[in-house]
């Protein structure tokens, strides 16, 4: 779809004129420029990390999260267009990793929780039926008795 204006669409790649405080070129920033750079893509970068979780977990639920060397160039390629510094381009794909690595175990959690819901949902056989769940103290029953005034 072409724009009315003719402008070119702006692409992260573009933003580090307004990230970067001095005039370093953009494919070798300074330390300054990269922790900048850093503070505003490393949220897209874990976003990004997230997102490809979730349709990995879809195709291979129940495996465990399996770190290897072909994961760090699979965030490599997934952020490539966020930076040209090779440096920041490796910081976002270990912040890519460690959100993917995170989220797939939220993921995990997830599914045994929702497991364990519905194992406690059919008892003897009959479905709806769950236990009333024990109170914190065994001693206290939910009732206060308070005496009478006389």
């Amino acid at each position: 779809m072409k724009r009315k204006d003719n402008a070119q669409a702006v692409t992260p790649a573009a933003y580090p004129p307004q990230m970067r405080p001095c005039s370093c070129p953009a494919g070798v920033m300074c330390d300054d420029c990269r922790a900048a750079a850093m503070k505003h893509l490393a949220g897209p970068a874990a976003t990004r990390g997230m997102v490809w979780v979730e349709s990995l977990f879809a195709q291979h639920r129940g495996r465990p999260w399996r770190a290897h060397e072909g994961l760090q160039r699979v965030a490599l390629r997934r952020i490539a267009d966020l930076t040209r510094d090779a440096t920041l381009a490796a910081e976002l794909a270990t912040r890519f990793l460690v959100a993917a690595e995170r989220h797939w175990a939220a993921l995990e959690a997830r599914e045994q929780e929702s497991e364990a819901v519905r194992a406690t949902s059919v008892i003897g056989g009959r479905r709806g039926m769950a236990r009333a769940p024990e109170p914190l103290d065994r001693r206290y029953t939910g009732v206060r008795v308070v005496p009478k005034r006389s």
